[in-house]
């Protein structure tokens, strides 16, 4: 933590060659979501449950770890992030909506693991969000159950995000 590194709740992938962590609370649809992209073209994940998120050179980048989830994802690999999206599942449309870093902030502090009974780690973890939600756009993606709209969706909002 003291290193600008968070461990995140979500799964990771990377979409035409650059990261996206799809974040969320048990339940949201991490594995879900881990399912409905498995097999498409140009999206690797990286893990469908805990991905790391950290400051290297300057640049947010996402890495996956050794712990999979429901969906049995799991690559070291590491990208530079592109996006942080914030899972809601929906019945009835799947689309991605740009959130100022203060609407995402509550959002990425309850899937970050923080150990807020130490200062100096909480500090620097609490720091690492505020610089991670500055540097990197943030989204809420809502998301129909089945997945099927999920890779074009997050196919045009990476194509969306300037370097």
């Amino acid at each position: 933590l003291t290193r600008g590194a968070l461990l995140i709740h979500a799964a990771g992938f990377v979409v035409n060659g650059v990261g996206v962590v799809l974040a969320g609370v048990s339940g949201a649809g991490k594995s879900t979501v881990s399912h409905a992209l498995a097999d498409v073209e140009d999206m690797i994940g990286l893990s469908d449950d805990r991905v790391v998120v950290r400051s290297v050179n300057g640049e947010f980048r996402l890495f996956g770890t050794p712990w999979s989830g429901d969906a049995r994802v799991a690559d070291g690999a590491d990208v530079p992030l592109r996006a942080v999206c914030l899972l809601t599942q929906s019945t009835n449309t799947t689309h991605a909506s740009r959130l100022p870093p203060a609407a995402a902030l509550p959002g990425l502090l309850r899937v970050c693991s923080i150990a807020w009974y130490d200062r100096t780690w909480t500090d620097a973890a609490l720091a690492t969000c505020e610089s991670l939600l500055e540097t990197v756009p943030a989204f809420e993606l809502h998301f129909e159950h089945d997945g099927a709209l999920l890779p074009s969706v997050l196919t045009r909002l990476v194509e969306g995000i300037s370097p």
